[in-house]
């Protein structure tokens, strides 16, 4: 037996549903939002660990990857965009892949 609102066309038990629903989609939406301006000054290039950081598991990850929001570049690289990866974002990138104990040798361009 469901509840229904004082109009009676839509049950409460739904409505709440929704509303957390609702709620809970903002939350893991702002999460993303703060990932990606923070994302702006690391070449829109993140690992999954600094997505961790802001709250964003791997099942969020996930969902934006399959919507095509986001591109995964290897194990650890998530690029926050789809267009092309900047040269700058190539060693970022790189070290991410290699883990904690990389290092890059040579001219920075």
């Amino acid at each position: 037996m469901s509840l229904f609102t004082s109009t009676g066309l839509f049950p409460v038990r739904a409505n709440v549903e929704s509303l957390l629903q609702r709620d809970s989609q903002s939350a893991a939406g702002q999460r993303v939002r703060h990932a990606e301006a923070a994302a702006v000054g690391r070449d829109y290039l993140l690992s999954r660990a600094e997505l961790a950081h802001f709250g964003i598991d791997r099942w969020d990850i996930r969902r934006d990857l399959s919507r095509g929001r986001w591109a995964l570049l290897g194990r650890h690289s998530v690029a926050v965009h789809r267009g092309p990866l900047t040269k700058a974002a190539l060693p970022r990138h790189a070290l991410h892949e290699v883990g904690s104990h990389g290092a890059l040798d040579g001219p920075a361009r």
